[in-house]
């Protein structure tokens, strides 16, 4: 049996069961070797703080902290409930939501990442909004918006702990799209897929973590006093978790 397994009741059970076939097809390994992650962001009682919007705090498990003006809520119009993340209109602001789990590491281990988000705000060169791969609070790769990269198009960034590089994904929109990305496959490469589809063959990054890496929600706009923003619908990991 998986190690966590969270999977909430009705619609969000179905999806957590698709993405672990999805994902046990990625990696090419059987379900019952993979150690899955799933959440919708449903409101349970003890989140119902988040409706009004905080700065800091635990929302479905993730730690939500950040630096200046920042914001995370719950939505309750959103099906199954979706959390808004934003960094405020104050420059130097950052907002970080991070996960309950840890994933394999990149060098050695097998991982998978889906999420379904939306990019609400444009981007400039000093701002980020990423579903990312983080050690020690630095990110190494993800996906979403990486303003350094491209002020115009979603991104599959990676070495972001070095010389960051990209894989362009689409052009902004401000519509939930499905991100995936996966690394383990015997070829040393990280691959990603947008909306069900792989773009490109995969890529291989200048050096691959070999600590255990964290997943978090990564928003910030640097000298610019813009809002970035980010809504996460839902979010599922898969690995085998053999560090």
């Amino acid at each position: 049996m998986p190690l966590y397994t969270v999977l909430p009741d009705g619609s969000g059970r179905s999806q957590g069961e698709k993405y672990t076939l999805l994902a046990s097809q990625r990696l090419g390994l059987k379900t019952d070797s993979l150690h899955t992650y799933f959440t919708d962001f449903t409101l349970s009682s003890q989140d119902t703080n988040a409706l009004s919007g905080v700065a800091s705090g635990i929302i479905n498990g993730w730690l939500i902290n950040g630096g200046g003006s920042v914001a995370a809520a719950v939505s309750t119009t959103d099906l199954g409930g979706v959390l808004k993340l934003t960094t405020g209109t104050s420059a130097s602001s950052s907002t970080n939501a991070y996960g309950p789990v840890i994933l394999d590491r990149a060098d050695t281990g097998v991982g998978y990442v889906a999420a379904r988000l939306r990019f609400p705000a444009g981007m400039d060169v000093q701002g980020q909004s990423l579903l990312a791969v983080a050690v020690s609070n630095v990110s190494h790769f993800g996906v979403g918006q990486q303003g350094s990269l491209s002020t115009t198009n979603f991104v599959f960034a990676y070495d972001l702990q070095g010389t960051p590089k990209q894989v362009s994904i689409a052009a902004y929109d401000t519509n939930f799209h499905i991100y995936e990305f996966w690394y383990g496959l015997g070829d040393g490469k990280y691959h990603v897929a947008f909306d069900g589809a792989e773009v490109g063959t995969g890529v291989t990054p200048s050096s691959a973590t070999s600590n255990v890496p964290q997943p978090w929600l990564r928003l910030s706009n640097g000298s610019t006093a813009a809002a970035r923003q980010l809504d996460a619908d839902f979010v599922f990991f898969a690995g085998t978790f053999t560090t």
